[in-house]
């Protein structure tokens, strides 16, 4: 990462909301990095960290909270944004942290 410049992960499986956080975010300085899986989002965050997280909670079988728990465990200095209709009780705690 090079001075001045934001590395953001997106990890979002739907088309439409990820175009929409592009056209939101593509800004001169700023890499996007997109994953809807978590394990291409762990294996991609390990090799190279983000600076931020935006973090779908309506992800397939829990994935979006299982990523976040990871890591504010792992990556506690990084800063974790989540997304969604609805934050249930449990996922009300990740906000806590």
């Amino acid at each position: 990462m090079t001075k001045g410049s934001l590395r953001i992960l997106i990890f979002e499986d739907d088309p439409a909301q990820q175009a929409h956080l592009k056209k939101m975010l593509d800004f001169p300085g700023c890499e996007l990095v997109f994953a809807d899986s978590l394990y291409v989002a762990t294996q991609g965050f390990k090799a190279a960290p983000c600076d931020i997280s935006i973090i779908s909670m309506e992800m397939e079988d829990d994935e979006g909270e299982e990523l976040a728990w990871w890591l504010l465990d792992k990556y506690p200095r990084r800063q974790v944004i989540l997304t969604g209709s609805e934050l249930l009780p449990e996922q009300e705690e990740l906000l806590a942290s």
